[in-house]
């Protein structure tokens, strides 16, 4: 798991630095960090050596918080979904950083110098773009979203004979939220910057259609790194060098979509800047924007608008569904946190109490057997060497098994096995079914054998 843990950071930090580190590609020109500027400004020394200093400062952010993360997730494979989730947090937050720092510069920069937008750089929306007869020209058809349920369906086979669920899980909600992603696109929405309307407009529709091809591919991508790793754990490859060709074969083919979208943003760049004197509202309005890239118009009614930073679509975060989602997804993305942080308390070392008559094992999934239930007992090789683990009720990362599974070949069992690759005491009981314990220390479990069986031979 932890090698796992590695490589899914990685992946995600690589996929993060990249939409980062050239979030500067993917605004309109007339847009420098969030702040709304005359067009032609963008070339100025001061405004680029910023840039530059972004590019370093982050490129370091990330390299230092890379090392970190991974010494994290090596030190203990107990706390590695915990470090992954609150890494991914932490990290986004650095970057968000990073881009403020330049905003606010930025932002003191236009107020110094008072710098004066013409009144005719307007923002027209097109209200008659979200037609039901033109929501399919502007994306992919949902259908093509079969083939990603489809690796999302193989990939839950093979997880529940690796105790890998919570990947397959993941790719699960990775493409609900690409296809959400794309309805909303359709739907948001569409703001001309100026030129002529019409041909503004199917620009447009051709620059979503392409960025819900990159949502796909994206999709697509996610999945299938997933499901490698799942079949990887299962078949129990830990080849570094396998691992890392498959990392790096992902990484660089994440990479191509990436610049495939900065491709995109350029066609954006080419919206020109003359605008007709009629309009709906003004999104350009730097007062609208918090941190300059978060929409916040309370005098606007629609939910979902066009990025200004970056590619795709966004919230107003000042309507109520915005404000709703938020504080749901606050609670989804805190209980997460906390329920990873909960789960090694859930493995610790199961105390294990003689008592008269019966064994009493302590712990979220313990239980009292009496001796005369057991039906035999044996020192037993890894619990993982020949059996297959199909996980029904407890919790398992790394080489820790704690609660009820389906052993392939043997049954149900209760496990409490602190280390996979060690040896265990191994209990058959009359009911049929099996109670398999040990500890990181191998003389501990030899000792706890060498009781017990004293006890269910008297």
């Amino acid at each position: 798991m932890d090698i796992a843990m590695m490589v899914i950071g990685a992946f995600i930090i690589g996929i993060t630095f990249l939409i980062g580190i050239f979030i500067d590609k993917m605004n309109k020109n007339s847009v420098f960090f969030g702040v709304r500027i005359p067009i032609g400004y963008e070339k100025r020394d001061d405004l680029l050596e910023l840039k530059k200093k972004y590019k370093i400062n982050f490129t370091i952010t990330t390299l230092i918080f890379l090392c970190v993360y991974l010494i994290l997730i090596g030190i203990s494979s107990l706390y590695s979904p915990f470090v992954l989730i609150l890494g991914m947090y932490i990290y986004i937050g650095l970057m968000q950083w990073n881009f403020y720092l330049v905003y606010k510069k930025v932002k003191f920069i236009k107020k110094s110098e008072k710098w004066i937008l013409e009144s005719k750089n307007k923002v027209v929306v097109d209200l008659k773009y979200r037609n039901k007869n033109e929501k399919q020209k502007v994306s992919i058809s949902l259908i093509w979203y079969i083939v990603p349920f489809i690796i999302v369906y193989f990939s839950f086979i093979l997880s529940f004979e690796s105790n890998m669920v919570i990947l397959a899980v993941s790719e699960a909600i990775v493409t609900i939220i690409s296809i959400l992603s794309t309805i909303i696109m359709v739907r948001s929405k569409q703001n001309i910057n100026g030129g002529d309307v019409n041909k503004v407009k199917e620009q447009t529709k051709r620059i979503r259609y392409k960025i819900s091809k990159a949502f796909y591919f994206l999709c697509i991508m996610t999945n299938l790194l997933f499901l490698v790793v799942i079949a990887l754990y299962k078949y129990e490859v830990e080849s570094p060098a396998i691992w890392g060709t498959i990392f790096m074969s992902f990484f660089i083919l994440t990479f191509a979509i990436v610049i495939y979208l900065i491709h995109i943003n350029k066609e954006k760049q080419t919206l020109q800047e003359d605008m007709p004197d009629s309009m709906v509202i003004n999104r350009e309005d730097d007062d609208n924007y918090l941190l300059g890239n978060i929409y916040y118009n309370k005098y606007d009614p629609a939910v979902f608008v066009e990025k200004r930073v970056g590619i795709g679509t966004t919230f107003n975060f000042a309507t109520l569904p915005a404000k709703i989602f938020m504080g749901i997804m606050s609670l989804i993305l805190f209980g997460t946190l906390v329920l990873m942080l909960f789960i090694p308390f859930t493995m610790k070392e199961s105390e294990v109490t003689f008592k008269q008559d019966s064994i009493n094992i302590s712990g979220i999934y313990g239980t009292e057997i009496k001796y005369s239930d057991i039906n035999s007992i044996k020192l037993g090789d890894k619990i993982e060497g020949n059996m297959k683990l199909f996980k029904t009720n407890g919790c398992a990362t790394g080489n820790i098994d704690i609660g009820h599974f389906n052993i392939k070949g043997v049954g149900k069992a209760r496990l409490f096995i602190m280390n996979s690759e060690k040896i265990d005491v191994e209990m058959k009981l009359k009911d049929g079914t099996y109670l398999m314990i040990n500890y990181e220390d191998i003389n501990k479990t030899k000792f706890l054998y060498e009781k017990l069986e004293d006890k269910v031979k008297k």
